[in-house]
């Protein structure tokens, strides 16, 4: 359980403000990349335990939405050949989705594919993803912009306010948070 957001949510800013930087500058190292796709899973992984745990993200943030590209798979993906996505995706073909937030965190907290995507030039331009409950049907990516407006949108999420409330019958739990 998270007591004080606040130690979520302040790596979730510097995050972003570093993958903004990163977004500009050609090439990177392996160490890099490999630090590179920690901080990215584990902030993922943090939003998602921030949107879980009652009062620490508002009903609006948890309402929006990330819009997503995917690709359509050709050809069956194991451990031995996930590295290789043009011979297992059609990446010539974009198709384009929108989905909630909690998906996106679930697919890449639980990813059988989880990697950067650069552009022309080299740049940092988003993340490839899918889990093992998806990877024959497609492969994810999501913008660096739309990664970086999700962690600023977190990590500036402080609710002001909250309500709870049990169903009797049930004895199921619902929570309200608000921010002004």
């Amino acid at each position: 359980m998270i007591s004080e957001s606040q130690y979520w949510k302040e790596p979730l800013l510097d995050l972003a403000k570093q993958l903004k930087s990163l977004t500009a500058k050609p090439e990177m190292g392996d160490a890099e990349l490999a630090q590179l796709e920690r901080d990215v899973f584990i902030a993922f992984y943090s939003v998602r335990k921030l949107f879980e745990t009652p009062f620490k993200t508002s009903d609006k943030t948890k309402k929006e939405n990330l819009n997503l590209s995917w690709f359509k798979n050709i050809r069956t993906v194991t451990w031995l050949n996930n590295h290789k996505l043009a011979e297992c995706y059609d990446l010539c073909q974009a198709h384009r989705e929108i989905r909630s937030i909690p998906y996106v965190c679930g697919r890449i907290v639980h990813s059988h594919i989880f990697m950067p995507a650069f552009d022309d030039y080299n740049r940092l331009e988003g993340f490839f993803f899918n889990s093992d409950h998806d990877k024959d049907q497609r492969l994810y990516k999501i913008s660096i912009h739309e990664v970086i407006r999700l962690f600023d949108m977190v990590g500036n999420d402080y609710p002001t306010s909250g309500s709870w409330a049990i169903d009797p019958e049930s004895g199921e739990e619902t929570f309200t948070s608000k921010r002004e």
